[in-house]
């Protein structure tokens, strides 16, 4: 599941675009706190997008993909947590850092395993 998730994003050759910016953003606050609310995304994200209907409209199609693939759960309506993985295959670790990377143009592949980026939150 976590393997399609990135190769969807991956397919996107967009700088800004709100899937990877709501991982980046769940990344930072799963980070420092265990749970995330929808409302707490939002106010985040609308300083990239700025606040229209489109951005929760986006967010409520993103999150439902971020549950399917296993990244994090919904204990309640609005409430988001993370899932903790084990260990990843590394064909995932690496299909993970090319979508990174499609996202980001001016790191370098081989600067990837230094970076302390949110993205890598869930993977790495």
């Amino acid at each position: 599941m976590l393997a399609k998730l990135i190769f969807y994003s991956l397919l996107t050759q967009f700088n800004l675009h709100p899937r990877y910016d709501a991982m980046v953003v769940l990344g930072k606050f799963f980070h420092v706190q265990d749970e995330v609310s929808t409302q707490l995304i939002l106010n985040k994200m609308s300083s990239i997008y700025a606040s229209n209907r489109s951005l929760p409209n986006a967010l409520y199609c993103i999150m439902p993909m971020y549950i399917e693939t296993g990244l994090i759960n919904r204990p309640k309506t609005g409430l988001y947590t993370k899932v903790d993985y084990e260990g990843v295959s590394t064909f995932t670790r690496k299909l993970y850092i090319k979508s990174f990377l499609v996202h980001n143009d001016l790191i370098q592949e081989e600067d990837v395993d230094s970076l302390e980026h949110p993205y890598f939150e869930f993977i790495l």
